[in-house]
């Protein structure tokens, strides 16, 4: 096994070195360290548990890299364990991190580190360092030594189990604990750190504004900056640290989310979200729907387009959805986005079930444009009335409650576009007058200063079945046939009917209301219409009593 060699310094100074994470990263490793960099180190050195809720592209898995390597060193006995939610994180983002510290090290000829392996570093039996990913809470078990560091990175993510396992650990000898991540859920052991156990903890919070890269711009100022400023525009020219977080980024998010957004106070201000009551999806929800899923074959895949007016201002968006995968979203701010849309769709073509098209406004010409192409469209008008008139105000309700309930099952993956996520955090609801549930509308989100959803209506529309219901009935039917085929071939009962009689009317029905368009409803003040007579001479729907089309 190769062991640690380090150059001999005096008794005096290898004790100093050895007692200071923060002098240790810049006298061995070469680190130049900012404010909260060397603050993180410190704490670690002289507290058990250390929490740091952080901006986006705040150094803070630099610093996991260089506390790892200083607690290696500085104790003979000294056990490292890192962690995140998924093994990618591990294994690329922190130890790719440890990897390069390593290398350096090297180069200066100060430390001469054996090369970890993929996950580890080891310089004897109980003085290694050590990745695992938090799957199962029972390989935090077992990690005794007289010196242990555990590290957590995107600790928001972090299963309770692993926390309640550390704490295990925690009973015997000289633990660390060094807790890390954006502040994405309002709730959880990470959560607890800085709120209801924070005086058992040393906590930090990095603010995009007070990293080296801000400096001089605050949040004040950058508000008055007029929206479009070019790359190279002077305010974005003071860079000392381009490996932290960029004037221009901030600038960027500023006008894509607003600075009341749930992603603007995490990824920007580094503060957990304050989102209302009434929003209709959860951060917290949409973070845990980042990951994709592997799924087997070529499964089916329904496709939800929002199309943009023609003044080039919202944008047309295309959310491709298969088996609960958000496999493609493709955005483009156009007058006529009907080539971009083919070609996006293209490599999807042959598995396409449905096409999901709202058609309130410019979408309504779009849907017979792309039927000529041969997409099997669904012209989808959110302002219509709904299957459960009980439940919800219109068909908008209906289909933004079904994705919420989606999210809140775990049921989505995939979606890891952040003006996508932005925008469904934003989506508020309410219950109207009569009870029912009701979806902000898109005057009301810009009267608080959001704007036009479009990426979120795309995948609202994507995951949304709109197989009218007879047809539905004839799919379900001729697959139940074949069931009962096969059970009678294979010798066993066959399954029951799924449809009865009263469904199959009420499925009947439902089509013939939506053909006629009796019940549907005006999307700016709720009456109920009367039929195909409301509509004028370009195909839409106008209501006298509001002096509107839609």
């Amino acid at each position: 096994m190769t062991q640690l060699t380090i150059p001999k310094p005096s008794r005096s100074a290898a004790g100093a070195l050895l007692r200071d994470p923060v002098l240790f990263a810049r006298i061995v490793l070469g680190a130049d360290l900012w404010k909260s960099q060397r603050e993180i180190l410190t704490a670690i050195a002289r507290h058990s548990r250390v929490a740091v809720k952080a901006c986006h592209s705040s150094g803070k898995t630099y610093a996991i890299a260089l506390a790892a390597l200083w607690w290696l060193t500085a104790h003979r006995d000294g056990i490292v364990v890192t962690t995140a939610p998924t093994w990618l994180q591990v294994e690329k983002v922190i130890w790719g991190e440890i990897k390069s510290a390593v290398l350096r090290s090297v180069l200066r000829g100060k430390v001469k580190f054996p090369l970890p392996t993929q996950t580890e570093l080891r310089l004897g039996p109980q003085n290694y360092a050590i990745g695992l990913s938090t799957d199962d809470s029972s390989r935090f078990q077992g990690f005794h030594s007289g010196h242990v560091l555990i590290v957590l990175d995107e600790a928001p993510g972090v299963r309770a189990e692993v926390y309640e396992a550390i704490e295990g650990i925690r009973a015997g000898g000289q633990v660390r604990v060094l807790s890390l991540g954006n502040p994405t859920v309002s709730g959880g052991p990470f959560y607890s750190a800085f709120t209801t156990t924070r005086s058992t903890w040393k906590t930090f919070t990095i603010n995009a504004f007070d990293t080296p890269n801000l400096e001089g711009l605050p949040l004040e100022k950058l508000r008055q900056l007029p929206k479009g400023l070019s790359e190279d525009d002077s305010t974005f020219a003071y860079c000392p640290r381009p490996y932290l977080v960029t004037r221009r980024w901030v600038y960027e998010k500023l006008w894509e989310w607003g600075d009341e957004s749930p992603l603007w106070q995490s990824r920007v201000l580094g503060s957990f979200p304050e989102q209302a009551e009434d929003s209709l999806i959860p951060l917290s929800w949409l973070e845990a729907a980042r990951d994709s899923i592997e799924v087997p074959g070529h499964p089916r895949v329904t496709v939800g387009i929002d199309v943009a007016g023609s003044d080039g201002g919202d944008e047309t968006v295309v959310a491709v959805h298969a088996a609960g995968n958000i496999v493609a979203l493709g955005a483009w701010s156009l007058r006529d986005p009907l080539t971009k849309v083919n070609e996006f769709l293209l490599p999807y073509k042959t598995r396409i079930e449905e096409v999901n098209v709202d058609v309130i406004g410019v979408g309504h010409n779009f849907v017979p444009r792309l039927e000529a192409l041969g997409y099997p469209c669904n012209e989808v008008n959110v302002g219509t009335a709904t299957q459960f008139p009980d439940q919800f105000a219109n068909l908008k309700a209906q289909l933004y409650w079904k994705l919420r309930e989606l999210f809140e099952n775990g049921a989505i993956h995939g979606l890891n576009d952040e003006l996508a996520i932005s925008q469904l955090a934003s989506i508020r609801w309410k219950a109207n007058l009569r009870g029912l549930i009701q979806i902000e509308s898109k005057d009301e989100m810009a009267k608080r200063g959001v704007g036009s959803p479009d990426r979120a209506e795309a995948i609202m529309l994507a995951f949304a079945d709109r197989t009218p219901g007879i047809f539905a009935y004839v799919k379900q039917k001729a697959q139940h046939q074949q069931a009962v085929d096969a059970a009678i071939r294979q010798g066993n009962p066959p399954p029951e009917d799924p449809w009865n009689a009263d469904e199959l009317t009420e499925a009947y029905n439902q089509v013939t209301r939506e053909i006629e368009g009796g019940g549907s409803t005006c999307p700016k003040c709720g009456l109920v219409l009367g039929s195909t007579k409301t509509m004028n001479t370009d195909g839409r729907h106008y209501h006298p009593e509001c002096a509107r089309g839609w």
